[in-house]
């Protein structure tokens, strides 16, 4: 992501990886969502602005110490852009099949969801060490600017992946049972296993990407299977349960759920 040099774009504070709109989907009627850590299962209710909120996430500095956040600026502009779509998906009945304009709009807010994330800033950190070993090099996280390197690639690898959703069919599921969400990223990617052929899930095709967007509305775009998907399907209860049995084997800080309390 070129920065843009502009007093107007330090936007020193706190920045979500997971947005505000989207978190409201899973907050009760007093608007907290409640939250259950991975490592201890303690349960606590959270309202959606104190979520994945951290300090400067999209803030650059640069070797003269200007400070750019003009990658928090995008992402608010593109969270903008899908918020009226998916708050029509959640709509009963849903409003679909969309046009193209509001498709382009999901496929956008979907790949950039899907790398703006801490777990993707660590995992291009993991990548670039990984690399370096190979080159017989030793490279310590502490030398590495995460912060710039995450916001610098973001751009690129978002818009290649939106023209790859594109060129997707897309889908929507009504779900019986309340999907969760993980706090690392709600989209999914469903790949095979490094040593296996196996997808992720053998309820969606290999490649498919799925983002819930609420508890009772999935969103998946099939990869390379061709699929009628004129009209909303319907989630099996079995499928559900089966995708948040995933969620919680995969992730690794806290689980969003629904809640009535």
């Amino acid at each position: 992501m070129a920065p843009l040099i502009d007093p107007h774009f330090n936007l020193d504070g706190n920045h979500h990886s997971v947005p505000k709109f989207y978190l409201r989907q899973w907050a009760n009627k007093n608007q907290l969502v409640k939250v259950e850590t991975i490592e201890d299962s303690r349960i606590s209710f959270k309202s959606p602005h104190s979520l994945t909120s951290l300090r400067n996430f999209y803030t650059a500095t640069f070797s003269d110490g200007r400070r750019d956040s003009s990658a928090e600026h995008i992402m608010s502009l593109l969270e903008n852009d899908a918020c009226r779509v998916i708050n029509n998906l959640n709509d009963r009945p849903v409003a679909w099949p969309l046009n193209d304009y509001d498709r382009g709009k999901l496929c956008a807010f979907t790949a950039y969801q899907a790398t703006r994330v801490s777990k993707y800033r660590s995992a291009l950190v993991a990548t670039l060490q990984h690399r370096a070993l190979a080159l017989g090099l030793n490279l310590e996280p502490e030398a590495i600017d995460d912060t710039n390197l995450h916001i610098q690639g973001i751009a690129a690898v978002s818009d290649s992946y939106t023209l790859d959703l594109m060129h997707q069919d897309m889908g929507i599921f009504v779900c019986p049972e309340n999907l969760l969400i993980t706090s690392d990223n709600p989209v999914i990617r469903n790949l095979a296993y490094p040593d296996t052929s196996r997808p992720l899930s053998t309820a969606f095709p290999l490649r498919a990407t799925l983002i819930p967007l609420s508890p009772t509305t999935l969103l998946v775009f099939f990869g390379d299977e061709r699929v009628n998907c004129d009209k909303p399907f319907h989630l099996s209860e079995e499928a559900a349960i089966h995708l948040n049995e995933l969620q919680r084997i995969n992730a690794a800080s806290a689980l969003y759920l629904v809640s009535d309390a």
